[in-house]
């Protein structure tokens, strides 16, 4: 495209848009919703107005019971509506890390309704664990932030949630949160009106390029922590991958390719630990985020995670983060003594 065509561009949107009426954007925000999430998904259709120089699009702003909604760093953001507001060519669940917790038979009625009429519904963050709930992903593929990836395929082994960085699947859509609302969104927009209209709005939002769906949410984390150490960096992928298995220091090193002594001083030199520790804390640090953001019972999150005993995971537990796993319950993935700084 051509700076001709982008100059031009703003203006083909409009004269397309005026033959269209705006379309109505709900934007449903549940208790402890991401902030980042909401204003990447917001920002980026208030606009795509103001570009156009008229509405494109009409987004409101709900709550389940349409009172002021507060984020998960303890913003309130004003809502619109609750429930009982009209109808609308689109629904956005932003959720946030309670969204396991989140349970109201109203809203779950009133996603179902609205999918049922035809309605695409989607979600931001971990919100697409409450359309799980609302059981609305059946048949379709979707992703939840890498934090909750593990508990959200335990909570929900029959269905296709991933962890790429949006999905975007006829009538049903989701994002890992964050920035990655704001690509779904410039997306979107790009398929409702034209890439190059998303484009500009983009680089408007100083967002140096949109990326796909196929973009990794995260660089892997055996290549984050190893560095260009093949030996190391497959170690780790193997933890990282059969966490919950009763993996010896010898098959480690033997997949790593090195000689156990090998890999014992490659894990001391870069981790500060052994294998056997690194595998432990991996075990330990999975299991937190599930009982953090799933309901599974405790002993079937040990089980899970590779522990043989609820009595072998407990006492391993207090020892890592200070608590019992009891404690856990209804906590942040903030809250509490947490593993930041040490590996994994």
């Amino acid at each position: 495209m051509t700076a001709t065509d982008l100059a031009g561009a703003p203006a083909r949107v409009a004269a397309r848009a005026a033959e269209t009426p705006a379309r109505r954007i709900a934007l449903l925000l549940l208790p402890n919703f991401s902030l980042a999430a909401f204003a990447g998904a917001l920002e980026p259709l208030q606009l795509a107005n103001r570009q156009a120089g008229r509405p494109l699009y009409r987004p409101t702003v709900l709550s389940p019971d349409g009172a002021t909604a507060t984020a998960s760093d303890g913003a309130r953001v004003r809502v619109e509506a609750g429930l009982a507001a009209g109808a609308f060519e689109r629904i956005v669940v932003c959720g946030g890390f309670a969204a396991t917790q989140f349970d109201d038979p109203a809203t779950f009625a009133w996603l179902r309704r609205h999918a049922r009429a035809g309605t695409p519904v989607g979600a931001l963050s971990d919100g697409a664990l409450v359309l799980a709930r609302a059981g609305l992903l059946q048949g379709y593929r979707a992703t939840v932030h890498w934090h909750c990836q593990d508990s959200a395929a335990e909570a929900f082994p029959e269905l296709a949630i991933g962890e790429a960085l949006f999905v975007l699947d006829g009538p049903r859509f989701s994002c890992a949160g964050g920035t990655a609302a704001l690509d779904m969104t410039l997306t979107q927009i790009a398929r409702e009106h034209s890439r190059g209209f998303a484009e500009r709005l983009a680089r408007a939002l100083s967002h140096n390029r949109i990326r796909g769906a196929e973009d990794a949410q995260r660089m892997a984390t055996p290549a984050r922590i190893a560095g260009p150490n093949p030996p190391l960096v497959r170690a780790l992928d193997l933890i990282e991958a059969r966490f919950d298995a009763a993996l010896s220091g010898a098959e480690i090193a033997a997949h790593a390719g090195v000689s156990a002594r090998q890999l014992q001083r490659l894990f001391r030199r870069r981790l500060g630990c052994t294998p056997q520790q690194h595998l432990q804390a991996t075990r330990l640090l999975r299991a937190r985020e599930m009982l953090v953001y799933t309901e599974l019972p405790i002993l079937q999150v040990a089980l899970a995670c590779g522990f043989a005993s609820h009595t072998h995971f407990a006492r391993a537990y207090r020892r890592r983060y200070g608590h019992p796993p009891t404690a856990a319950r209804g906590r942040s993935a903030n809250a509490g003594p947490s593993a930041a700084g040490r590996h994994p």
